[in-house]
């Protein structure tokens, strides 16, 4: 009997997906009740109905209350509780409702959370919450009802909005969304959940019949609604799923089992605030976008990434034998970090940059120089300690050769420094480098220079500290904000003491640009 039940609620749920997809899509473009393209990360180029969630979610409230209330009057089975669904159908009711009228009018952020925070409070109102992250680990460690609605209402809000997020290609949100209830149902026959396993297939059905519509080349969008409505069910369910099961692995399973919009999610808010973008703010750097960009067309793309979802489910169902299940799990991450680092995002090749140079410590040994030497230019006295410590502080380090130049309008006498010397316009230069050879620095293939104009504290140049590097492969590995900062204004104060010493009037000539090749004496 239960199989015939299954059977029909979706046979029913699927057939009401379709009529009522169609039937709104038909009503909208008649109405006119279409979206034109508005912005450069949409992929369409038509006008295109977004309402395809009243269809979603119409189909499975008539499907699921059919059943629930059926066999509540039938007395066919306690275990179909109306309290349960109850609570799901409301908060999946406020949830659609706030995503039709963000279609239409628009929603601020603040709006949306508000209410799908109240929605996750009725969801914890009813009994179905995250109480216990460690139960059958190192033993019962219930959370307060506080961490509990916490937790609760993070994976609600997450999960959410994880199917909104990934809502940008024809049927990619509604695919990935149906292997993930296969996983769930899966997960519902082995606890024997028969709850649960009804709802899955109710919204199973629904999102089965819409997706003849929606896959490309799409005739009509899920739009806020619909995404928003799949995803905070979908969360629901996961949650009712969690009554039966150890908790950690009741938590591991559904993540693992919503792992291409979860990603997606975590993606976008890392990235976003590494580049220091507005977390909310939408972009066209999406998983999806990426892999259109690397030339895969749109059909292609979506493939790939239900494949992927396909992969993420069948994980999931292995965690359920703890002792391959983690280890599959462990290979699943690995790939993740792999397909991540082949999309190609900036903000990630800089995080792995800072990582490695920290890992190498190399740039602290480099800074640690920076910062001696500008300790030893605040006891310097005259130019030959300046030179001193200019060469102490560059010796070491990853430059190739540096001029510094002092322009002064009274020669200081040459007995005073046995570093530098005076050209004819007045200008003392001292050059260093660290090869022997005679060329030039700045004239060698792919030098690249550093130019620190320095400046008395009243404005006026005095001079300049010009650095080289050679073309190679490795990385800069220095804080340029210490040369400009810390360090350059001791340079100017050691400088200033020295002139003073040795009876320089400081009067400065114009800064010019020296010709005077590093290492000509």
């Amino acid at each position: 009997m239960i199989t015939l039940i299954y059977l029909g609620t979706f046979l029913g749920s699927l057939l009401l997906g379709l009529l009522l997809t169609r039937r709104v899509r038909d009503v909208a473009l008649a109405r006119g009740w279409v979206a034109a393209p508005h912005s450069t990360r949409h992929v369409h180029t038509m006008p295109m109905p977004r309402c395809g969630g009243v269809a979603v979610y119409v189909a499975v409230f008539i499907t699921v209350s059919t059943v629930v209330l059926g066999a509540h009057y039938l007395h066919f089975n306690k275990e179909f509780s109306g309290r349960i669904t109850a609570y799901i159908l409301c908060g999946g009711g406020m949830v659609f409702l706030l995503g039709l009228y963000d279609d239409i009018f628009g929603a601020s952020v603040f709006t949306k959370f508000a209410v799908q925070i109240a929605a996750a409070a009725i969801l914890f109102s009813g009994g179905l919450r995250i109480g216990n992250l460690l139960g059958g680990w190192i033993g019962n460690h219930e959370l307060g009802w506080f961490l509990s609605l916490a937790a609760t209402i993070l994976w609600v809000v997450w999960i959410t909005n994880s199917f909104n997020l990934i809502d940008g290609l024809d049927g990619l949100a509604a695919g990935s969304a149906l292997f993930s209830t296969v996983t769930i149902l899966c997960m519902s026959l082995i606890n024997g959940q028969r709850l649960l396993a009804v709802l899955t297939i109710a919204v199973t059905g629904a999102i089965l019949g819409f997706l003849r519509y929606n896959f490309n080349p799409a005739t009509i969008f899920l739009g806020d609604s619909g995404s928003l409505f799949v995803g905070f069910t979908l969360s629901a369910l996961s949650l009712v799923g969690m009554q039966k099961t150890t908790t950690i692995v009741a938590v591991a399973i559904p993540i693992v089992a919503f792992g291409l919009p979860a990603t997606e999610t975590a993606l976008s808010v890392v990235r976003r605030f590494v580049s220091g973008q507005p977390l909310f703010k939408s972009d066209r750097a999406h998983i999806h976008h990426k892999l259109l960009e690397k030339g895969f067309s749109h059909t292609q793309v979506v493939v790939l990434l239900y494949a992927i979802s396909a992969c993420f489910g069948l994980v999931s169902l292995f965690l359920f034998y703890a002792k391959v299940g983690f280890l599959v799990l462990f290979v699943a991450v690995l790939g993740i970090f792999v397909g991540i680092k082949h999309l190609g995002y900036g903000e990630f090749v800089e995080v792995g940059r800072i990582a490695q140079r920290a890992v190498t410590q190399k740039i602290i040994i480099n800074n640690l120089l920076i910062r001696e030497a500008a300790m030893s230019l605040q006891r310097a006295t005259t130019l030959d300690q300046v030179c001193e410590a200019l060469c102490a502080a560059f010796s070491e380090n990853e430059f190739d050769g540096f001029e510094f130049r002092v322009d002064s309008g009274e020669v200081v006498p040459a007995h005073t420094s046995n570093f530098l010397m005076a050209n004819h316009a007045g200008h003392l230069i001292y050059s260093w480098r660290k090869s022997m050879s005679a060329d030039p620095l700045e004239e060698a293939p792919g030098t690249w220079t550093l130019q620190l104009g320095l400046v008395w504290p009243d404005g006026r140049e005095w001079g300049s500290l010009s650095l080289y590097r050679l073309y190679r492969e490795e990385s800069l590995l220095l804080d340029i904000d210490l040369l400009i900062s810390a360090f350059r204004n001791e340079l100017t104060a050691s400088v200033r003491r020295a002139c003073a010493r040795s009876g320089s009037k400081e009067t400065i000539l114009p800064l010019q640009v020296s010709t005077k090749a590093a290492g000509r004496e």
